[in-house]
């Protein structure tokens, strides 16, 4: 039983004792007492203070270093420190690991750390870092001032089937990136401003960039500088398509509008470019042939093809330059031409190095079939008008025509002769000698004619007129 004592008390009134000044009232020894240390203030000091009963705290509640159970209604503020002098507050809960946690120098400044589930009703304001780890669930408006950062786990937004609209605000005004929950139905992202991507992407559904008449640039860049692909907006004023590096396309591709490819294009043998229908394609027929299909193929400007060169229907060139050399053209071919019908040639077929040759088949019958009644059926000329024909052995003129003149084996063409020399020789005469004339007149009228054929054959070049 603890014992009262009464050291220099003094006493006013009939209710009450008054300790003055540093005076203590003590309890069973010098360890236990109460006393006022100040004007205003009591202190109750003792190794170990119980309070049985409900304990109301009408001002601050200030405890020491040692942990204290205590279950109380604070009516008032909670201040744990000071300004530049805080202290750790954990609270557990009843599973384990579960906390809250104010510690006072987290991140040099202090900090709030959570394990478990953060139940927040009504306005929160966060001035700072946080950091959540675990799902969190807002069911009201989120407005985030200040710069946040999710470093691991999943943020959701909604339920499934039942989705919440998220809008990001830009800077300038009208400009923002919003998750529409039932945008086109089953939700969607609008947004107005530039859209930067960095790391890996991967988009399902269709993705639409403008509107009709409204377009917008789209450019993907390759790994080697100067390499991408680009929709541009206004390209040669409807928009365009340029492509700078290497291109496959598997499967079928519709292109509507001018295509311009500088470098290779390489298909498979299966595969074909179709123009309007397929009816009009290009297709490799072989591994090193290629087939250019249509009922009409028009190809404007120069064409050139290096290899064989097969047309199955009617080839027109109309181009109209005059050849004037084997490369100066409207059509050259550096290689042999096989043609299995008819050649027909509007104007002159100039041979400038070479012959025609009809001698390849021995068994054949090659004609040259001339216009039939005509004075002008055949013209072939030199470049002075003249028809001459070679000999392969010695290189002299066989056959010369020059107008109404003819000459043989390089004999000057003549004309056809006239003279009275080269009428009928007369008929054997009855002389007593075989062979002999009748009269001397009809000797020498036979002579004279021998000597006009002789005269004749040495001007065309059949004979040389001498030994």
């Amino acid at each position: 039983m603890a014992r009262l004592r009464y050291m220099e008390n003094s006493r006013a009134g009939e209710e009450g004792t008054t300790c003055t000044h540093a005076n203590k009232l003590f309890f069973d020894d010098e360890n236990a007492y109460i006393n006022a240390s100040a004007s205003g203030r009591l202190d109750l000091v003792a190794t170990t203070v119980v309070v049985t009963g409900a304990l109301t705290v009408t001002g601050a509640l200030t405890y020491g270093s040692a942990a204290v159970n205590l279950n109380q209604n604070l009516m008032g503020t909670l201040t744990v420190g000071i300004t530049g002098a805080g202290y750790d507050v954990l609270f557990y809960g009843d599973a384990g690991g579960g906390q809250f946690l104010w510690d006072q120098d987290q991140d040099t400044n202090g900090g709030v750390t959570m394990t478990g589930t953060l139940k927040v009703t009504g306005a929160t304001t966060l001035t700072g870092a946080v950091t959540i780890t675990g799902a969190a669930t807002v069911s009201t408006t989120l407005a985030v001032t200040g710069a946040t950062t999710i470093t691991a786990g999943t943020l959701t937004v909604g339920l499934t089937t039942a989705g919440t609209d998220v809008k990001f605000f830009g800077a300038t005004a009208l400009y923002q990136w919003l998750w529409d929950a039932n945008a086109d139905t089953n939700g969607g992202v609008v947004m107005k401003g530039t859209f930067n991507i960095t790391g890996a992407a991967t988009h399902i559904g269709a993705l639409t960039v403008g509107v009709d008449a409204t377009g917008h640039d789209v450019k993907f860049f390759g790994d080697t500088t100067g390499y991408y692909w680009e929709w541009d907006q206004n390209g040669t004023t409807n928009g365009q398509m340029n492509v700078v590096g290497v291109s496959a396309f598997t499967g079928a591709v519709s292109i509507t509008g001018a295509v311009g490819i500088t470098g290779a294009i390489t298909m498979a043998s299966t595969n074909q470019i179709n123009f309007l229908n397929t009816s009009a394609y290009i297709k490799a027929s072989a591994t090193t042939a290629l087939a250019i299909v249509g009922t009409t193929i028009a190809l404007t400007g120069a064409v050139t093809n290096t290899g064989a060169l097969t047309v199955t229907g009617v080839l027109t060139v109309s181009d109209a330059t005059e050849a004037s050399a084997v490369g100066a053209a409207a059509v050259v071919v550096t290689g042999g031409v096989g043609i299995a019908k008819k050649l027909y040639v509007g104007t002159d077929l100039v041979l400038v190095t070479k012959g025609i040759d009809m001698s390849t088949a021995a068994t054949a019958q090659y004609d040259i079939t001339l216009k039939a009644n005509s004075a002008d059926a055949l013209s072939i000329k030199d470049s002075t008008g003249d028809l001459m024909v070679f000999c392969t052995s010695t290189g002299v003129t066989s056959v010369g025509i020059n107008a109404d003149k003819v000459g043989f084996f390089d004999a000057t063409p003549v004309v056809v002769s006239a003279s009275a020399d080269e009428a009928v020789a007369p008929a054997g005469g009855t002389g007593a000698t075989a062979g002999a004339y009748d009269s001397a007149e009809h000797r020498d009228d036979a002579i004279a004619l021998l000597n006009a054929i002789r005269a004749q054959l040495v001007a065309l070049g059949l004979m040389t007129g001498s030994a």
